[in-house]
């Protein structure tokens, strides 16, 4: 999905030049990811190993994301007649969404309890990077608003589920306070976007922001949905899915959590 991604973009990104060697670098690691998430699976080589295999792949696979939100614009720029303000529009949120794709896996690994927790970190960060920075450049090259909001609305739901999910399988402590405090930022972001993507929507099915083309009314409808849908029935599991064990006593979540700072 990634490779296929940056190959639509080298279209893009000044010529072939700059896409084709991403499509070519995304694809060599995406298959190495695969491999080593297949080889993990099947215990054909221990988690300690996959641990520190995958450690390289996760940095580069973040150079890749700076790479790409640096180098699309450039990309951008010598394709007329798209506006250099629209160019900052674009690549200021794809920039920030790269930075903090950056750090925060590296974060939480560095707080992840052992070695286990470490290689499941480190292969989840990995496959989301790929989809997402793939999602996120085609996104940009559309040239649409919408599209770019509706893209940080997956990004911000993505990384809270990436969050949730961690705790649920014990690759991190749930009741770990990083995991609690940056789940609680994302939610707070995934409120934000969405409301503005509610708006942004709205005003694209009017015609009145990105134009008066015939398929705004249709996209605009579809993304109020998603959005409505996404706010009133993501969010809400969400919160509740941030008590990882429901239906304990107060006095069984001390005992876990008393278990889980003597390691």
């Amino acid at each position: 999905m990634s490779a296929g991604g940056m190959f639509i973009l080298s279209g893009f990104a000044g010529g072939p030049g700059y896409g084709w060697w991403l499509a070519a670098v995304h694809l060599f690691v995406l298959g190495h990811v695969i491999l080593l998430i297949t080889a993990v699976s099947l215990r054909l080589v221990p988690r300690s190993l996959g641990a520190d295999v995958s450690r390289p792949l996760v940095y580069l696979l973040a150079g890749l994301a700076i790479a790409g939100a640096i180098l699309v614009p450039i990309g951008m720029l010598a394709t007329p007649p798209l506006p250099a303000g629209d160019i900052v529009v674009f690549a200021a949120p794809e920039a920030a969404f790269a930075i903090l794709f950056v750090f925060t896996p590296i974060i939480l690994v560095r707080r992840a309890r052992t070695r286990r927790a470490e290689a499941g970190l480190h292969l989840m960060g990995a496959m989301f990077f790929l989809v997402g920075g793939a999602i996120g450049l085609w996104m940009v090259s559309e040239s649409n608003y919408t599209l770019v909001i509706t893209h940080a609305l997956v990004n911000v739901l993505g990384f809270v589920g990436l969050m949730i999910l961690a705790m649920w399988f014990g690759m991190i402590a749930p009741f770990q306070r990083i995991s609690h405090a940056w789940t609680r930022r994302m939610l707070w972001t995934l409120s934000v976007v969405w409301v503005t993507g509610v708006a942004a929507a709205a005003m694209e099915g009017a015609g009145g922001w990105v134009g008066t083309s015939w398929w705004a009314p249709f996209s605009g409808a579809i993304l109020l949905g998603v959005a409505i849908a996404w706010g009133i029935g993501t969010v809400p599991v969400l919160y509740r899915g941030l008590n990882p064990l429901p239906g304990l006593t107060s006095e069984e979540i001390r005992t876990i959590r008393e278990r889980w700072s003597s390691r």
